[in-house]
């Protein structure tokens, strides 16, 4: 069951006496007024027909000689409710800001061994240091550099709102959450020759590693990967565990994903890499830097987990580098390409003539507009103006053609 702040459940609690208080109040002012209706019912003479006017009369707020507690709590219900959820938010506040600065310096903390082993350069200053940027209450930056086989990597913490009451008590309770951190790495590849005598730098690859039910997310964002990937089998890659969290293997061929995953890859993938890793996406179609989404537990076992995580995807880096596809895979590799080209060449098109249409539709609702805002003559004359300047265009059209 999902854990709610000790703050949060003050607010609630605060509320729901507060409605208590309110419903007593209205219950009281109910039994006011029926007393004195029945006074006045009971003192009424028979008046002339000008003054059987009633002035209505509301109660009075009776207050009693010595105003307990019980007595403010009930007058400024509302009042005090504001009050207690001011301070509630307030004090939730600061717990929530300082819970999201620990987090994110402990993750960064379990995984420093890592980073510092792997990049000669880190941190967010010009000299290498702990120093992690903040760019809001939630998230966070960190950076690290001079490694080989990559450019850089690009830590993003995304933690959740902790600092927010109404997001914790609302957002958080319908659509929960999870503490992530982001990991870009634009990966560098040398120039290496190919079989026909020629030479590049590009590794044609498309690797996916995500939950069964995530797949659908990578569908709709890049349309094109349906033609690139399927779901492949790697030798060295055993889930311990089969359950919704378990990660599946989408790539383009089965000796690059075997490449990528090799044996000690595999093992700490097996190990770790459930509940660990959101999604590992790879890919040479520039859509972003290739990048890495991990989860984030406050359980410190898991906090080292992740930094194995992240060893095994800095290893999966120098894998991608070093990554030379066979003759047929290449092939296949390339022919998905071209394919995955003219879908976008299409889509563009099909873009650029609806801007077109729209634009002559709205061309054509201006030139309306203006025809009905003048008189019948001058109607007529813009009319005839408009249908000799379309008889031109088309003569132009036919000119070109007959040249042509």
């Amino acid at each position: 069951m999902k854990k709610i702040s000790i703050f949060a459940y003050l607010a609630l609690v605060a509320l729901l006496f507060t409605v208590v208080l309110s419903h007593k109040a209205e219950l009281e002012d109910e039994e006011i007024i029926n007393e004195q209706e029945l006074i006045q019912q009971s003192t009424s003479k028979v008046q002339a027909p000008e003054d059987t006017i009633q002035i209505p009369s509301f109660p009075e707020d009776h207050v009693p000689v010595n105003p307990g507690f019980s007595y403010y709590a009930q007058k400024y219900n509302y009042e005090a409710l504001w009050i207690v959820v001011f301070i509630v938010a307030i004090l939730m506040f600061f717990k929530g800001r300082g819970s999201n600065d620990a987090l994110a310096q402990e993750w960064k903390k379990a995984c420093s061994q890592v980073i510092s082993q792997n990049f000669a350069h880190f941190g967010v200053s010009k000299e290498t240091s702990t120093s992690m940027e903040k760019i809001s209450y939630s998230e966070y930056l960190y950076f690290a550099s001079g490694r080989q086989n990559c450019h850089y990597a690009l830590f993003k913490f995304d933690l959740k709102k902790r600092q927010c009451l109404f997001t914790t008590l609302g957002f958080e309770i319908i659509w929960p959450k999870k503490d992530q951190v982001i990991v870009e790495i634009p990966i560098s590849v040398g120039e290496y020759p190919l079989g026909d005598g020629s030479s590049t730098t590009k590794i044609p690859i498309e690797f996916v590693m995500c939950r069964t039910r995530d797949i659908k997310n990578f569908h709709n964002q890049f349309p094109y990967i349906k033609k690139f990937i399927a779901p492949l089998l790697a030798k060295s890659y055993q889930p311990e565990k089969q359950d919704s969290n378990t990660l599946v293997i989408y790539g383009e061929s089965t000796e690059a994903v075997n490449h990528i995953i090799d044996q000690q890859i595999g093992d700490i993938l097996s190990r770790n890499g459930a509940g660990n890793i959101a999604e590992i996406h790879i890919t040479d179609q520039k859509v972003y830097s290739n990048l890495a989404v991990l989860n984030i537990d406050t359980n410190p076992d898991k906090l080292q987990e992740s930094a194995k995580v992240l060893k095994a995807l800095l290893m999966m880096v120098d894998k991608v580098a070093t990554l030379r596809l066979s003759k047929e895979a290449r092939a296949k590799a390339d022919k998905n390409r071209k394919e995955a080209e003219k879908l976008k060449a299409k889509e563009k098109s099909e873009e650029e003539e609806e801007k077109i249409l729209q634009k002559k539709r709205e061309e054509d609702k201006k030139w309306q507009e203006k025809l009905r805002s003048l008189p019948p003559d001058e109607q007529r004359k813009l009319e005839d103006k408009k249908r000799q300047k379309d008889m031109q265009k088309q003569r132009a059209r036919l000119s070109k053609i007959v040249k042509f």
